[in-house]
């Protein structure tokens, strides 16, 4: 009977160092680290950096395409002029 018990004591024991184990493992990796917090910073940085230039290059864009209707326009007068 001593024997058995040692032996369910054993797994017991055994057991509760695994749950106790497991719990410390996951309750590490869900906390964010600086790094993961540093790196979230800087993609938020980034992505709105990367918002800006497309405005910007949007803008340009409508400009040109402004422009190369003024100069079409600009030189289909002249071409009537020259005739």
């Amino acid at each position: 009977m001593g024997i058995t018990l040692t032996i369910v004591g054993g797994f017991v024991i055994i057991s509760v160092i695994a749950v106790i184990g497991d719990i410390i493992t996951k309750t590490a990796r869900s906390r964010p680290s600086a790094d993961q917090t540093a790196a979230a910073a800087s993609l938020n940085l980034l992505s709105d950096r990367v918002e800006i230039l497309e405005r910007q290059m949007a803008e340009r864009e409508s400009r040109l395409t402004q422009l190369e209707g003024e100069v079409a326009f600009t030189t289909k007068l002249l071409e009537d002029k020259h005739r």
